[in-house]
């Protein structure tokens, strides 16, 4: 026997805004080097957009300093940007020494308070985050401890996120009041 099916395929429309907050890095850096070492604001913004009509947040996980503030909100409004980077904190290993120290921590401070103030002025600390110790090991363990503590005191409504190896994603490590989000490295 034949099996016929009829059916009626409609348009279909995707909403606005997006459900699921993604983390990606749209790498400016390397964009600059692309066009002779300068990447203007203009162009910025070009690939930034770009990204964003994939449905993608235009964001950078390893930036090392808060991204201007209106693209945040420019992307925001166009409800295109759902979760963004505030910026890099820590380090690997070799830098574990340096980022344990108190002058590293009120460099974060330094930068982030004015930066976070805006934020919660314009209603957008909601859709921030604040990334770091990138797959690193039990050795950061204690730098993790001490530089996400002090972030998440200094600004608790803005979620903490690491790809540090803790298969027990903060149990055994002790580390569940220093970080919200435990992203699983494939291994």
């Amino acid at each position: 026997g034949e099996i016929v099916l009829r059916g009626r395929v409609k348009a279909a429309i995707m909403p606005e805004s997006r459900a699921i907050g993604t983390a990606l890095t749209t790498a400016e850096v390397l964009f600059a080097e692309i066009h002779g070492g300068k990447l203007t604001d203009s162009l910025e913004m070009k690939y930034h957009t770009f990204v964003a009509e994939h449905r993608l947040n235009p964001d950078n996980i390893y930036r090392n300093r808060p991204p201007r503030i209106e693209l945040v909100e420019h992307f925001a409004k166009k409800n295109q940007l759902n979760a963004f980077n505030l910026m890099y904190v820590g380090g690997r290993v070799n830098m574990r020494d340096r980022i344990s120290t108190d002058s590293y921590i009120q460099s974060l401070a330094a930068i982030l308070d004015p930066y976070v103030a805006e934020l919660r002025k314009r209603g957008l600390a909601e859709k921030a985050y604040l990334y770091g110790f990138d797959e690193i090991g039990p050795e950061m363990f204690e730098s993790i401890r001490k530089v996400m503590g002090f972030l998440k005191k200094r600004y608790p409504e803005i979620p903490t996120v690491t790809t540090g190896y803790d298969p027990t994603y903060g149990h055994d490590s002790g580390l569940l009041d220093e970080v919200d989000i435990w992203v699983p490295p494939t291994p």
